[in-house]
């Protein structure tokens, strides 16, 4: 029984024996390095590396212990043995003395400015920059390395608490630290993390050269707890801590989510945007159709903004000489004063165009101009004016031919008495004395004188009666029926009713009429206008009253026309006047009405005839009317 005892005592106390006890002094670092190493208010030490030694020191069978300080001062104890065991990166100064235990941690490095500096995306933005780093560390050999090649100005720091302190306080354009020292910075410091994470290292233990059989001893422990799955708990455990951003905790539920309200959105996306395509098809379409029926009206509409200017318009689809500058002022009235307005604008004589503002709602298109060509609108009022006062003066004719005709009558009818009274008395009077004398004259140069005097007193009242009927035929109704007529006839009537005016404006008129003239078919009375209209802008055409008027009557050489022939030794037309002669309202004469050519033209039409006309400048016109023998 005694060896049996003795036997298991041995069995269970191998493992325990069958290595030297050991001792770890571990040094933690006395700023904060969350996840891996902190000492919280309570003065206890936490993180991944505190959990990490405790596991590693019970598989390897050893105790441990903490001291806290400094990085250099702990990386000083490391060098001197004080103490066994510290964690770190890699850096030149520590190669000499320092091994390090294998461990699957790599810690980047980022640079951080403030939040309203011009962000820093690659080692470019570092040139010529102060940056603020740790002493003694990755980063310090790092930037030593590459100081002269971006010409930076280095400041370095022992911990990293007094670094931030003055980078708030405005020094230095940025720092350099290790992604668990920013994440340790409390969130309401202004400071932003710039670039790609850069200056990766291996973080994990280290421990003096010197130390091999305790270095080797804790490697086994470090590949016993990967084997356990005991590291890999302690790592999820830290990635996880609540002093560090949980952001990767639900990195996956985060994009799934993200993921599906895209989908969600570019359903909803891509159904709006054919209902919008829809709508604006429909929109397009009836844009379209109004653009059509605003560019077929005849009126020009102007859209005008606040400056006056337009915006919109019809007016390109117009050939109109209208512009929008004509009435610039109104414009301008109507905007300042927020008041609509009414006026019109004449163009070169020849348009009338009637324009209208109206006030819109306030906003930034608040004026609308509509202009509407009203010229054929006063032609026709005009027109009709010229009728109502022909038919007046017709009325007036009548009544003035009435009064005249019946005096003239009573005349004649006494002159023919006296005229008989006269030759009796002649007949039977003794021949006075040649010394007796009456009306101051003998008998005999009497005599003549009465027989004179009663000649040319009855031609007088014979023209004034023959007036008064040309009076009262002008003064007439006309009707529309058209017949065959005689234009020697309509020609001589007219020569005889305007003779009276054209002696005013010309001794040398002379009328021909070269036989034969076939009869045609129209309106006697319209016919007569014609003539008279011409023989009137031919008398209005001299300049003096020994030029000359000359009007004929003849068939054409091809037979088929009979034509009226006026031409005059006047003032002539310049092409652009003779372009426009026969329009509406067109005139260059100051009192002018501009409708006696163009009625010519008009009855011209309705008789299926045409017209020539041939004018020079200072030399006359000449005017030909071509009347076809078979017409209607």
């Amino acid at each position: 029984m005694k060896y049996l005892i003795i036997l298991i005592f041995i069995l269970f106390s191998a493992p325990v024996y069958a290595q030297e006890s050991c001792n770890i002094i571990y040094g933690l670092r006395s700023d904060p390095y969350k996840p891996y190493e902190w000492i919280d208010e309570q003065g206890k030490p936490h993180g991944m590396n505190v959990d990490l030694l405790k596991q590693m020191s019970k598989k390897a069978g050893c105790t441990y212990s903490i001291i806290t300080g400094e990085r250099d001062e702990l990386l000083d104890k490391l060098k001197n043995n004080e103490i066994t065991m510290m964690s770190m990166s890699p850096i030149p100064q520590s190669d000499q003395f320092a091994a390090y235990i294998e461990q699957s941690v790599v810690i980047y490095r980022y640079a951080v400015n403030r939040i309203a500096d011009p962000p820093i995306d690659d080692m470019e933005d570092w040139r010529d920059k102060n940056v603020l780093f740790m002493k003694g560390s990755y980063t310090d050999s790092y930037l030593q390395q590459h100081k002269d090649g971006y010409n930076l100005e280095l400041t370095g720091y022992q911990n990293h608490e007094d670094m931030v302190k003055d980078f708030l306080a405005g020094k230095g354009d940025f720092f350099v630290a290790s992604l668990p020292s920013i994440l340790s910075l409390p969130r309401q410091y202004e400071i932003k993390i710039c670039g790609y994470p850069m200056m990766p290292t291996i973080y994990g233990f280290a421990i003096n050269k010197t130390n091999t059989a305790l270095y080797a001893r804790l490697n086994n422990a470090m590949e016993d707890l990967k084997a356990s799955g005991d590291y890999f708990e302690i790592m999820k455990k830290w990635s996880r801590s609540q002093d560090t951003p949980l952001w990767h905790k639900y990195i996956i539920p985060i994009v799934l989510t993200v993921m599906l309200m895209i989908i969600l959105i570019l359903l909803w996306n891509k159904s709006l945007h054919m209902r919008v395509q829809q709508k604006t098809a429909s929109l397009n379409t009836l844009t379209g159709l109004l653009q059509m029926l605003l560019d077929v009206l005849p009126e020009q509409i102007y859209l005008i903004n606040v400056k006056g200017l337009p915006v919109w318009s019809n007016a390109a689809s117009s050939s109109s000489d209208f512009s929008i500058e004509l009435i610039r002022n109104e414009i301008e009235q109507a905007i300042a004063t927020n008041k609509s307005f009414e006026t019109k604008r004449f163009l070169d004589n020849t348009e009338t165009w009637e324009v209208s503002g109206i006030i819109l709602e306030k906003g930034e298109d608040p004026l609308l101009i509509i202009a509407s060509n009203i010229t054929e609108k006063v032609r026709q009022r005009d027109e009709l004016l010229v009728i109502d006062r022909m038919t007046a003066l017709g009325n007036m004719a009548a009544n003035i031919a009435h009064e005249i005709n019946n005096p003239a009558s009573i005349i004649m009818h006494n002159i023919d008495f006296l005229q008989k009274l006269s030759n009796d008395i002649h007949i039977y009077a003794d021949t006075p004395e040649s010394a007796k004398r009456f009306a101051g004259l003998n008998w005999i140069d009497a005599r003549q004188e009465e027989i004179s005097a009663h000649t040319i007193i009855t031609e007088n009242i014979r023209r004034i009666i023959n007036t008064v009927n040309d009076l009262k035929t002008f003064s007439k109704k006309r009707d529309d029926a058209y017949a065959l007529v005689d234009l020697k006839l309509i020609l001589n009537n007219s020569v005889r009713f305007i003779s009276y005016f054209v002696k005013s404006f010309t001794k040398n008129f002379t009328c021909r009429i070269d036989e034969p003239v076939a009869l045609i078919k129209g309106h006697s009375q319209h016919i007569e206008q014609i003539i008279i209209n011409l023989i009137q802008n031919a008398c209005y055409a001299l300049t003096d009253n020994s030029q000359a008027i000359t009007c004929s009557l003849s068939e054409s050489e091809d037979g088929k026309y009979v034509v009226f022939y006026i031409e005059d030794e006047g003032c002539g037309m310049s092409p652009a006047v003779k372009k426009k002669a026969f329009e509406a309202f067109y005139t260059t004469r100051k009192n002018g009405t501009g409708l006696g050519l163009s009625i010519v033209a008009s009855i011209v039409k309705e008789h299926r005839g045409h017209y020539a006309i041939d004018s020079v400048e200072g030399e006359g016109t000449c005017i030909r009317i071509f009347f076809p023998k078979e017409t209607l």
